[in-house]
């Protein structure tokens, strides 16, 4: 959002100086109490900001009923930050023709039981803001459907929707070649992708997390082969199948935590080579995690109750960094391999209730900072390489308890 404000900034900067209106504290906290039109005085002061409106060019507003002077809002309008709109969607007097960044969100205790929420964008086909490249609607809980329309606005670079009963996309989004970011966290009832989803050719940044009902990825999903960052976190429902990621080789963020239908890792999943955080949290049916050689891997957490053994080709990621484990309830061993980790810095081990030994080549972790043990029923001693002295140094013993959390 910063980049589009500054490049925003800088282009209409180029053309004249932007106008900005700041209301009046009233006029800013102002609620209907009916469903009246506001009273006389309260008209006045929304009239008195006519003459201001003709070159407005940022606007940013919460819950400010204003219908008798939206007809005057310049068309040179290019920024729109609309909270609480109370309305199931934008005014059709409002100009969009010339907006490039439009946020929307809603704060329930700010809106009158009376009034309506955000349901729809805009309500004719043709009133579509063809020069948007920022779309953001957050919280609005009442939010169901995506404008066909959405096709024609071919300059959209991000879509952030999250928090809405939004159940499909329209076949349409998948013209937006020069989408980079789409954002459809918490969308509970979304239960499909449409077909064409892998037309997204510039796609990047893809977050799915939350959505519940979400069952499988089109076919066509294993052409987003720019992606990079993809977030699939609490899709409970979701059964990956082994050719989804096919073509999709430049993965550097993945998570797949809670997906818990998840009963193998895909092939295609476990050799991106760019990875750098890979996510695993929750996944109670996964028996076993087959990776190839992450060599840029810095991130991984793996939780899972029928996790049996970690594959020797963990050590072959000697750029990890933070590795944690939990919840592996039948995890007996870890692979000797992972001397080879000489990156590390942070290691969590909690709750692996089978572990009873830690290879003795721990002691070769000399970048390490963090170490946490914790619940490991069977674990009874600590390897001989890894030790502490401590000698000569006037530290304290309540510096020390403080430091070091010793399990009994």
């Amino acid at each position: 959002m910063h980049d589009h404000l500054r490049d925003l900034g800088w282009e209409i900067a180029n053309k004249h100086r932007p106008y900005q209106i700041w209301l009046p504290q009233q006029i800013i906290n102002f609620e209907k109490q009916t469903k009246e039109e506001p009273t006389p005085d309260i008209s006045r002061n929304f009239l008195s900001l006519t003459p201001y409106l003709v070159g407005l060019n940022l606007l940013e507003i919460v819950g400010v009923y204003f219908s008798q002077i939206i007809h005057e809002i310049s068309r040179n309008l290019v920024w729109l930050h609309w909270s609480d709109i109370g309305q199931r969607n934008l005014p059709a007097q409002l100009s969009l023709e010339s907006l490039r960044v439009l946020h929307l969100d809603e704060i329930y205790k700010n809106i009158p039981v009376w009034e309506d929420h955000l349901e729809e964008l805009w309500e004719a086909e043709s009133d579509a803001p063809v020069q948007l490249r920022e779309l953001v609607i957050s919280n609005c809980y009442n939010f169901q459907k995506i404008p066909n329309s959405i096709g024609c606005l071919i300059e959209l670079k991000k879509i952030a929707i999250t928090g809405s009963i939004l159940r499909s996309l329209p076949e349409e989004i998948c013209h937006l070649q020069l989408l980079e970011h789409l954002i459809l966290s918490g969308c509970r009832m979304l239960s499909s992708l449409p077909n064409s989803f892998g037309d997204l050719a510039n796609l990047q940044y893809l977050d799915l997390s939350g959505c519940f009902n979400l069952k499988r990825l089109p076919d066509s999903f294993k052409n987003l082969m720019l992606l990079e960052y993809l977030k699939l976190r609490g899709c409970v429902h979701l059964i990956l199948r082994s050719d989804d990621f096919q073509n999709i080789t430049k993965l550097e963020f993945l998570d797949l935590s809670w997906c818990i239908q998840l009963e193998e890792l895909p092939h295609h999943v476990t050799n991106q080579v760019f990875l750098r955080e890979f996510y695993l949290d929750g996944l109670n049916r996964l028996r076993e995690i087959k990776i190839g050689q992450l060599s840029r891997l810095q991130t991984m957490v793996i939780r899972s109750e029928l996790l049996i053994s970690l594959p020797n080709s963990l050590g072959d990621s000697v750029s990890l960094k933070n590795l944690s484990l939990s919840n592996c309830y039948n995890l007996k061993s870890l692979p000797t391999s992972l001397e080879n980790l000489s990156s590390l810095t942070s290691l969590s081990i909690s709750t692996c209730d089978s572990l009873k030994s830690l290879p003795n080549s721990f002691g070769n972790f000399f970048s390490l900072a963090h170490l946490s043990i914790g619940h490991c029923d069977s674990l009874k001693s600590l390897p001989a390489s890894l030790h502490l002295v401590i000698f000569n140094c006037p530290i304290s013993q309540v510096d020390l308890r403080r430091r070091l959390h010793l399990l009994r």
